[in-house]
């Protein structure tokens, strides 16, 4: 369920299948995070959520340590305290919590070649004290996370985000939280103001908008990747949410 890698180029935008943690130990440059543009420099942490695309764009060299997760390696009380919505987080670390983030990611490297219960939660504890250094640092998230304080709707999106590309249903959500369908969809509409289906439709539009602008994929494997099954249903869709249709965004 963790897979710390690193990054020591530049390359094509690209989103992870689970949430995501960067943390840059070397070089300068700019990153774009859908479409934004961020400076990074050693000491800069980001968190990302599966449906955040991410490019580094730097002169010379850099690395990034990286870690891919699932949000079964959080505890609860974790995930209600950074809801996924408010995704992606970026901060700048200052120069004590940046050497104690980096020893952290090399602690996590090296309990990667164990695999039993007592490693999994070292490495699950060790996930989510980096994890925490993105969150306590990222401007405004704290605000954020204090107008999404609902564990129940926490725990739906972050289902949701991790299976938007799969053909899921309120019926799967209620049942992923261990609440009846009925009660689920009345907390969904009254927290978010929209009904489950609106609500995964936008985000499977958002993420098939921000992998069209990347240019190298048709849009029925576009319309496949982002969670529809009919092209013509995608870009009816697509095109009544942003004026245009899939193939003229490139």
């Amino acid at each position: 369920d963790v897979s710390p890698v690193f990054e020591n180029k530049d390359g094509a935008a690209h989103w992870n299948s689970g949430l995501s943690v960067f943390l840059f130990t070397r070089g300068s440059g700019t990153q774009i995070i859908n479409g934004a543009s961020y400076s990074f420099r050693p000491g800069t942490i980001v968190a990302l959520s599966p449906i955040d695309f991410h490019q580094c764009v730097c002169e010379g060299d850099f690395e990034a340590e990286t870690m891919i997760f699932s949000a079964g390696v959080f505890y609860r009380k974790l995930i209600n305290l950074c809801p996924i919505s408010a995704f992606p987080l970026i901060a700048d670390l200052s120069p004590d919590d940046f050497q104690k983030s980096d020893r952290l990611f090399k602690m996590l490297i090296d309990e990667t070649a164990f695999s039993d219960n007592c490693s999994d939660l070292i490495k699950s504890n060790l996930v989510e004290q980096i994890f925490l250094f993105a969150f306590n640092n990222a401007p405004g998230i704290k605000d954020a996370s204090k107008d999404s304080a609902d564990p129940l709707l926490n725990s739906a999106l972050m289902y949701i985000y991790r299976n938007f590309k799969s053909n899921i249903s309120a019926e799967d959500v209620a049942s992923g939280i261990h609440y009846s369908t009925g009660y689920f969809n009345k907390m969904f509409k009254k927290s978010t103001g929209q009904s489950f289906h609106k609500y995964l439709c936008d985000l499977r539009l958002r993420f098939a908008y921000n992998l069209l602008k990347q240019g190298n994929l048709p849009v029925f494997e576009v319309c496949s990747e982002s969670g529809f099954h009919s092209v013509q249903n995608f870009s009816s869709l697509f095109k009544k949410r942003y004026g245009c249709s899939p193939g003229d965004v490139r």
